[in-house]
């Protein structure tokens, strides 16, 4: 689904204007894809965002409410003495890689529990279906001229576009020249 008020028809002239306003599903998926970004903030937040000893404890407090049966009662303490030996890590990746480096699982099983739960969350945007629709007007401008093989080559093409994109098209062009040079004319 695509945000609100963007245009399904880039770059094409008209367009239906429902699908402008709202994307297919008439800007309902932004409502619920704030919702989960929104409630995995309010859950895992202190971990992104540097905060007062005081929110930290607060927001520590929440997620042992939440999720009783997975982090015990000296989850503030370890997350608070954890933080004191890291302060400069950016990110929760960096942080954990840090963890994991210092051999500290045994020392904080909570905070380990806590920081595999925020990073394996599967959060995700619905952006394949936009690759997916490339490839519709691929195929729906095409159809008519060029055969299956070259459809199928095409279809590669747009779905393998970030590998397509880093091709050195000049090796391909010199190998392809020089091939043709060796033609012999009659």
């Amino acid at each position: 689904c695509e945000p609100s008020g963007v245009s399904r028809a880039r770059g094409r002239a008209g367009g239906d204007t429902a699908q402008r306003r709202g994307g297919r599903c008439g800007g309902k998926c932004d409502g619920r894809r704030k919702d989960a970004y929104k409630n995995v903030e309010e859950k895992f937040g202190f971990l992104t965002k540097r905060k007062s000893i005081e929110q930290i404890r607060a927001a520590t407090e929440k997620l042992k409410k939440i999720y009783p049966q997975d982090l015990e009662e000296d989850f503030t303490a370890e997350f608070c003495q954890f933080m004191s030996m890291v302060k400069d890590e950016e990110s929760v990746m960096a942080m954990y890689k840090k963890f994991l480096e210092l051999g500290l699982r045994d020392a904080f099983p909570n905070l380990d529990i806590c920081l595999r739960m925020y990073l394996t969350l599967p959060i995700a945007n619905c952006s394949g279906e936009r690759s997916f629709s490339v490839l519709k007007r691929v195929k729906t401008h095409r159809r008519a001229t060029v055969t299956g093989k070259k459809l199928n080559a095409f279809a590669l093409l747009v779905i393998e576009n970030g590998f397509t994109t880093a091709l050195d098209f000049q090796d391909i062009i010199e190998d392809f020249t020089t091939s043709k040079l060796r033609r012999k004319h009659l």
